[in-house]
């Protein structure tokens, strides 16, 4: 079954070319890969001053992490629908996703995997080691009143992150918080008028058993792996191909790992696209799309940030 759109995606991109131009700062040149940035109050309308706007640390605003601040604004239009019941908090049909990009279904099939096709599968997650990292764009259905998105930068090579939540609740604000996190912390932006950039963080071990933040935390995680699994393996699991579809115009190969997991897997170049999973705890199915492969340097915030809760 053909999955459900929020947004009708060229909507989606009209309405990003008419608003991108209030977000872009005079003078952006991008960032290298290796710089560190900082975080500063955000200037998006319509956010709360706790949300956080990443910046270079020269001062100057950052391209590509205003591209992405465009893209939550547009998913905050979204939610603020999905939270007054328009569309219903994150309504999934049949596992078949509902990420940012425009998508199109052919014939759905349903059978045991090729060769080829578990060679493929067995590969997914050790390719998003070996290239580094990626962007994500994720949709967690919290539960029936309360909608998460979530975009960011994933340094899978070295467990660490850094990540924009975007909460909508049925009859209340919408909010967003800025996170990093690392193997054995997890990072939250505070307000911190003493500090240069008016921003601090306080950090915290991470508890995925009472956390449901910490749970998608470790979801992301998982998405990568430093090994190959066996092929032989995954042809004889429960694993199955069901068909093919577009993620802005690459043709990907669908395959339900299990009863609750789905990759969307480049058929040419065996990158994962999107991730569909059930995690304990979270209403609906968490879907993260990933896209700009390659590395993506999250260092935690320096010691000179962190300040108490």
């Amino acid at each position: 079954m053909a999955p459900v759109d929020y947004l009708d995606a060229e909507e989606i991109r009209a309405e990003e070319r008419q608003q991108h131009c209030q977000f872009m700062q005079p003078g952006c040149r991008g960032c290298s890969a290796g710089q560190r940035l900082r975080r500063r109050p955000c200037r998006l309308p319509g956010l709360p001053s706790l949300g956080l706007h990443a910046a270079r640390s020269d001062g100057v605003d950052c391209d590509h992490t205003v591209s992405k601040m465009v893209n939550l604004c547009q998913r905050l239009r979204v939610f603020r629908f999905a939270a007054a019941g328009v569309v219903g908090a994150f309504s999934v049909v049949g596992l078949g996703g509902c990420g940012g990009h425009g998508t199109t279904t052919t014939a759905v099939v349903d059978r045991p995997l090729t060769e080829g096709q578990a060679v493929q599968l067995s590969s997914t997650l050790y390719r998003n080691y070996t290239e580094g990292g990626a962007q994500i764009d994720a949709q967690v259905p919290y539960s029936a009143t309360v909608s998460v998105g979530v975009v960011g930068d994933v340094d899978f090579a070295h467990h660490t992150g850094h990540l924009t939540i975007l909460t909508a609740t049925k009859g209340d604000a919408s909010t967003t918080q800025e996170v990093d996190y690392s193997a054995s912390a997890v990072y939250e932006a505070q307000p911190a008028p003493s500090l240069p950039g008016g921003v601090g963080w306080t950090v915290r071990a991470p508890d995925p058993t009472d956390r449901p933040l910490d749970r998608i935390i470790q979801l992301i995680v998982a998405l990568a792996a430093r090994q190959r699994d066996n092929p032989l393996l995954i042809a004889q699991s429960q694993a199955r191909y069901t068909g093919q579809r577009s993620f802005d115009r690459t043709t990907v190969n669908v395959f339900r790992y299990s009863p609750s997991i789905i990759y969307w897997v480049g058929a040419s170049n065996g990158l994962l696209y999107r991730f569909i999973g059930v995690v304990q705890g979270i209403s609906g199915p968490v879907t993260i799309d990933l896209t700009r492969w390659g590395p993506h340097p999250t260092p935690p915030p320096p010691a000179s940030e962190i300040v108490t809760g």
